[in-house]
């Protein structure tokens, strides 16, 4: 049988205070009446003898402010599914630890909102989520063709996106410069002697704006090195239309052949890789292989998969970081905070030191509190 809750009453009644005496000592707001030293000692003693949390919707109730902090994850994967997920994100929970570890060290709860984006149409009307009772949101990948975010952000609910998104100048983001980024990468394996490089998206929707920046950051490797793009190497069919293994067949009968292919979603790298080789390409002799998006198991595929880690739990910890800074009275204007991919060397792509790092990006990122910053 649970214990049942204290309250005010019952601290105040074994302190031999009155209930508003207790309430002001305990949230520290000025008292109509001083108390002695040795009367603030024992309601403080009562408080911890008998366990007393408070109510946490009771003080929401007072201050305005509930202190819960919500996080909303698009659903992307069709709901009639057999192997349908919530949430397709295989880094999901690096995210929410990052978020938990700077909330909870400053007294916030977290909640977490799912929103279904799946073939949803963009001029289809918006239900708009409950987040009356949240002081701020984590928006996980907005989405310009999913845009649930324009209606928090007209209610002025505080809000940082995680993730590119085309009203950056509006709002706290945190993300990485993916054009930049996927440039860098394109660039390392053409000068690495690379010329067939495939992309393959295989998105589960219409793709988020991190998604189209990398597209972009693919093109413009190529054209850096005078290289003309084979619309035919950059794969971003759906991936409840077009099964995984049909895109690589396609990739694998094309000529000249692709000698380096980089998997855009981390869910689908062992997949990807178990097929060229059950098809018969050797990796990395005859395709070198990258994964955008890390994972502990890559360590052991065979060959083991080399991948961009992109940072997930230091993400969730700026985000949240910069919330409460929003929140607590700091970072008025809107503020973007840049994390960088770094590069896990692996069997299947050996890139040493070709990636080398763009003019226009600020290197050596790494989290400080309440900042991304460069050192």
């Amino acid at each position: 049988m649970s214990r049942k809750r204290s309250t005010l009453r019952d601290v105040a009644q074994k302190a031999g205070v009155t209930v508003s005496t207790v309430s002001r000592l305990l949230n520290n707001k000025p008292l109509t009446v001083p108390v002695t030293d040795t009367t603030r000692q024992r309601v403080l003693e009562a408080a911890k003898s008998l366990e007393y949390t408070p109510n946490r919707l009771a003080r929401g109730l007072v201050a305005a402010k509930t202190h819960i902090l919500g996080m909303s994850f698009p659903i992307t994967s069709p709901l009639n599914r057999i192997d349908h997920r919530d949430v397709t994100y295989i880094n999901l929970g690096m995210l929410i630890s990052g978020v938990q570890n700077v909330l909870q060290a400053r007294g916030y709860e977290l909640h977490i909102f799912n929103r279904i984006e799946h073939n949803q149409h963009p001029d289809a009307p918006i239900r708009r989520m409950n987040y009356d009772f949240i002081d701020g949101l984590i928006y996980v990948e907005p989405n310009p063709c999913y845009p649930y975010y324009e209606d928090v952000a007209e209610a002025g609910l505080p809000m940082v996106m995680l993730g590119q998104t085309r009203i950056r100048h509006t709002v706290h983001t945190v993300c990485a410069e993916d054009r930049v980024e996927m440039r860098k990468l394109v660039g390392a394996l053409i000068r690495q002697g690379r010329r067939r490089i495939a992309y393959v998206l295989n998105v589960m929707n219409e793709p988020p704006m991190d998604v189209i920046e990398r597209m972009e950051g693919y093109s413009l490797a190529h054209k850096d090195a005078g290289i003309p793009v084979d619309p035919i190497l950059l794969r971003r069919e759906r991936a409840s239309e077009v099964p995984l293994a049909v895109t690589l067949d396609a990739l694998l009968t094309l000529r000249p052949a692709v000698d380096a292919l980089i998997i855009g979603r981390t869910e689908i790298g062992e997949d990807t890789l178990k097929h060229l080789l059950a098809s018969g390409v050797r990796v990395p002799e005859d395709m070198e292989v990258v994964v955008i998006g890390d994972d502990r198991f890559f360590e052991a595929t065979r060959p083991r998969l080399s991948a961009m880690r992109l940072g997930y739990l230091e993400r969730g910890m700026a985000a949240a970081r910069l919330l409460l800074d929003a929140l607590e009275g700091g970072a008025e204007d809107a503020l973007h905070m840049p994390v960088h991919w770094t590069f896990i060397e692996r069997d299947s792509c050996a890139l040493r030191d070709a990636i080398q790092p763009a003019d226009d990006v600020a290197s050596n990122a790494h989290v400080q509190e309440g900042r991304i910053t460069s050192q």
